[in-house]
């Protein structure tokens, strides 16, 4: 739901806070690709499926198609909360991969759902209009960003370094190795549209107070679970 860059954007606020809390290291370029990762999926030729589907790499409440019920706690207790056992790597991807889902729920709720009510008329009547409409304005905020920050995650290491291998087996490579490569062409080339003009459905200032609100969202959620799973470290330890 949220952009790509939107997902690195908030990775890149996240980064120094994780680095200097976590007890484990994090794998900067791993955590980066897990960031982008949950929209993996190779489209059909109307890109209204994916495969592997957006219900599996995005962990949709089952039965739903809808990006805004993603059950982000699912993924945790199954990839997360067990994560001694992960390498560097792998536990560095898997948390990007979190945030990107808890994000995407931010997005939906403070993004999305505003524009769709401000927009219900258009909505009703076009609702494809409405989209492309909404959506230049939202990659457009992103190729702005890139054309503005040297040194930015996707610049410094999305681009230079390879796809990595999916870690978890619900991940197919080639799905994920499209949507990175997608990724690449889409923001190293500027879109055929004048970026330096009003943006009305979401404007820059709204997208920076976006970013900086869900960094702290996403790093209170990752706070309070780290010391839930030390509590009950700690209680398993005295219970011995």
């Amino acid at each position: 739901m949220g952009t790509w860059i939107c997902h690195l954007r908030v990775a890149e606020r996240l980064l120094p806070r994780l680095v200097e809390e976590e007890v484990r290291p994090l794998d900067e370029v791993a955590f980066a690709f897990g960031s982008l990762a949950p929209d993996s999926g190779r489209p059909n030729e109307r890109w209204d499926a994916f495969d592997p589907p957006k219900s599996v790499t995005r962990f949709l409440t089952p039965d739903s198609s809808e990006e805004d019920k993603i059950e982000d706690m699912r993924f945790y207790e199954g990839y997360l909360r067990e994560s001694d056992e992960l390498t560097t790597a792998d536990y560095s991807f898997a948390l990007g991969y979190f945030f990107h889902l808890l994000c995407d729920n931010l997005w939906s709720r403070k993004v999305w759902r505003p524009t769709a009510t401000a927009l219900a008329d258009w909505l009703a009547d076009d609702a494809d209009a409405v989209i492309t409409a909404v959506k230049r304005d939202w990659y457009g905020l992103d190729h702005l960003y890139v054309q503005r920050t040297g040194d930015s995650l996707f610049s410094r290491v999305i681009l230079p370094h390879p796809n990595p291998s999916p870690p978890f087996a619900f991940l197919f490579e080639d799905g994920l190795n499209w949507r990175l490569d997608h990724i690449h062409v889409c923001y190293s080339h500027p879109p055929d549209y004048d970026l330096n003009r009003p943006y009305a459905y979401l404007d820059q200032r709204t997208m920076q107070r976006f970013v900086a609100e869900a960094t702290t969202h996403l790093h209170r959620i990752h706070r309070a679970e780290r010391q839930r799973r030390a509590g009950n470290a700690e209680q398993v330890t005295q219970s011995r």
